[in-house]
């Protein structure tokens, strides 16, 4: 006779009594997927020719994928911010936003470094349920935005100069 007994601990990442949802953390939530959608689509592209009719369909998805991705930032950053765990995440999705737009190298890796030189702007203190799911949330990103350096069409290593940005020439906006 088999006596069946669970072994796995059922996940639970906090009581509902501590986490309520904010417009602002569903709509960032939903932006990772869209965020790693486009990585994929630009990298089905790195090592074909773009211009190849056998991968015309491939260049409409990145094209799609990078359309949905500034559609999703935009109504991102035009949220608004209900409590203070929010903060963080609007400032990575308007970096993100910048990031996307950014034509120049320099700039990208200037933008690219701003979590790592600036870490209090993009992360929440404290150790509550709100903080920590926050701040898992914004490590994935980071994460997607480090793949998304590694692609030549957002960082190409020939324009990348040998140089650290330079934290002077940054303009980064005050504070939320």
């Amino acid at each position: 006779m088999t006596v069946e007994l669970n072994i796995t601990v059922p996940v639970v990442s906090e009581p509902i009594t501590y986490f309520h949802p904010t417009p602002l953390s569903v709509a960032f939530t939903t932006l990772l997927p869209m965020l790693s959608a486009h990585i994929e689509a630009e990298r089905d592209l790195v090592h074909v020719d773009r211009w190849d009719m056998a991968f015309i369909d491939w260049l409409a998805e990145a094209e799609q994928t990078r359309a949905d991705l500034e559609a999703a930032l935009n109504a991102l950053c035009e949220t608004e911010v209900q409590r203070l765990e929010d903060k963080p995440l609007l400032r990575m999705a308007m970096l993100t936003r910048l990031m996307l737009a950014s034509d120049d190298a320099q700039e990208f890796l200037q933008l690219h470094s701003l979590p790592l030189r600036m870490p209090s702007m993009f992360r929440c203190a404290g150790d509550h349920p709100v903080a920590a799911r926050t701040n898992l949330l914004l490590s994935e990103v980071l994460i997607r935005l480090d793949a998304l350096a590694s692609l030549p069409d957002y960082l190409d290593p020939i324009e990348v100069k040998g140089e650290a940005p330079i934290e002077e020439s940054l303009a980064f906006a005050p504070a939320l």
